[in-house]
């Protein structure tokens, strides 16, 4: 596996299977992975970035440096990707349960209510990624 650069716009192809694939742009230790299921690099990377995104999470830096994403391309962030979402955490052990909302580099109190429908604030493996978007695009990647 040829190693890639962590770039801050990269947009790095992201293998589902044998067959299919998507993008995901790198943000500033994130990145949106795009709702662009792919069987070819037919797409030129002006097509790629008007894709919307699914999800925006923290990944591990390794699935970079080993090559298992591969950069693509870069693309400047504009206001989609200038801002990361928030991210809710959920204290471990905690009694009661100690929720709390990571935005704009910092953390604060929250409540349940307030993290439904956020993203969990968690580093991902590149396997969970895979998993996710296998369930996300289901029999349309499964027929074949």
């Amino acid at each position: 596996m040829k190693r890639s650069k962590i770039i801050k716009g990269g947009i790095y192809k992201i293998p589902i299977n044998s067959i299919y694939f998507t993008y995901g742009i790198y943000r500033d230790g994130t990145i949106s992975v795009l709702d662009c299921l792919c069987k070819s690099d037919d797409l030129k990377l002006e097509e790629i970035i008007k894709h919307k995104i699914l999800f925006t999470i923290y990944v591990f830096d390794g699935i970079f440096k080993k090559g298992i994403w591969t950069l693509v391309g870069t693309t400047i962030l504009d206001e989609n990707f200038s801002k990361d979402p928030p991210m809710f955490h959920l204290s471990i052990g905690s009694d009661p349960e100690e929720y709390s909302i990571y935005e704009n580099g910092s953390f604060r109190p929250a409540n349940k209510e307030q993290c439904i429908g956020l993203e969990e604030f968690a580093i991902w493996s590149d396997c969970h990624v895979i998993d996710r978007l296998k369930d996300y695009y289901g029999d349309l990647i499964d027929n074949e």
